[in-house]
């Protein structure tokens, strides 16, 4: 299969899990989908974060050695939206190296209380709520954080606040 040609040529759920299938937890095929997530071409870019995104869930193991690179491909300015939310997506399953924990908190903090889509907000709830086991001394600030969210909260968000810190 040639990945490039494949994400060029439609872009569909099928697609998506032929492109997973294809790379199928190999380190090598998924450093070409993220090498596409963050190369710069708009339309490779949005359609591989898809497939990366469906990688890592499937074997997160796989996300370790572009984590930096990933967190720093957020700092690009004009990433289309589902980049940003696959790398959140992303950072729910994979395992987040020590020396990478207070960025990622700070990032999804950010993107917690930002004007960012909700699909962003409650990846980032969750990836907080994993750094709460480990961090229980930030767990306040984030539960204001959502809960002054509450009032005005999507279904979605209301249900992963529910889930990851028991507020209605």
């Amino acid at each position: 299969m040639n990945p490039e040609q494949a994400l060029r040529e439609e872009h569909s759920k099928r697609r998506t899990r032929e492109l997973t299938e294809w790379v199928g937890g190999n380190r090598g095929r998924f450093q070409r989908m993220v090498g596409f997530m963050t190369g710069g071409e708009p339309l490779l870019e949005q359609r591989s974060a898809w497939v990366v995104g469906d990688c890592v869930e499937q074997w997160p193991r796989l996300a370790g050695p572009h984590l930096c690179g990933l967190l720093d491909n957020l700092d690009r300015s004009g990433l289309h939206p589902a980049v940003v939310r696959a790398t959140f997506r992303i950072l729910q399953f994979a395992d987040i190296p020590p020396v990478l924990e207070g960025r990622v908190c700070g990032m999804a903090m950010a993107a917690l209380g930002g004007a960012t889509p909700v699909a962003v907000k409650v990846y980032a709830m969750t990836v907080l709520k994993r750094l709460v086991a480990r961090y229980p001394e930030i767990e306040e600030e984030v539960r204001l954080l959502v809960a002054e969210q509450l009032p005005e909260a999507s279904p979605a968000f209301r249900a992963r606040a529910r889930m990851n810190f028991g507020l209605e």
